[in-house]
């Protein structure tokens, strides 16, 4: 069990982690807790996260769902615009004091083994078993880490971004018609498993 101070902590430090910025690579990462003017909040929540922590009027959705779209574009350098037509898939129940938890993230990376836009082509990319959509695909070719885990209906890819500090983790289901064997899996996949596998 973790002590609040511990758990704090690492959110800060991964915080920091999230302000990435070098000649190659960009990522912003944004938190946002928004709390329904006159919910019991304790004190503590607003000396800790003042830049997570924010009152608003829930009571006026369209409102609401309009300042979250421009905060979320101010803190992204408008990198992340949310089509004004999202104002009205947004709804809570506005009878119950409510929060509403905001995340937002930008990343933008050199891949190691580039994808060249020439060899991109129109390839099957399957849903749900037999259902299936064209799309773009792109194409490269290189070495990549490639892991099957034992007693696990998965296989895990890894594309290194240049300088190989920074990877996106691709899992698929090992074979097809995986699908539910794979979202019940993950369902209880937990950090120490991903750890694990990766050691291995």
């Amino acid at each position: 069990t973790l002590s609040k101070n511990k758990v704090l902590g690492q959110y800060l430090k991964e915080r920091k982690a999230d302000e990435l910025q070098d000649h190659e690579h960009e990522l912003i990462n944004i938190n946002r807790l928004y709390v329904e003017n006159g919910l019991d909040i304790r004190q503590c929540m607003t000396s800790l996260f003042p830049k997570e922590y924010h009152t608003t009027n829930m009571t006026n959705q369209k409102v609401t769902a309009n300042n979250i779209r421009l905060w979320i574009a101010n803190e992204t350098n408008n990198k992340i615009i949310l089509n004004p037509s999202w104002k009205r898939e947004f709804s809570f129940n506005t009878m119950v004091k409510s929060t509403i938890s905001i995340n937002a993230a930008y990343f933008k990376g050199v891949w190691l083994n580039q994808f060249l836009k020439t060899e991109t082509k129109k390839e099957r990319f399957y849903t749900y078993n037999e259902e299936f959509s064209e799309v773009d695909m792109m194409t490269t070719t290189g070495f990549f880490t490639l892991w099957s885990p034992q007693d696990a209906p998965m296989k895990i890819l890894e594309i290194p971004y240049s300088g190989r500090t920074i990877s996106i983790i691709i899992v698929m289901p090992y074979q097809k018609h995986h699908e539910e064997m794979l979202h019940e899996y993950l369902y209880r996949f937990t950090s120490e498993d991903f750890e694990y596998i990766f050691r291995v």
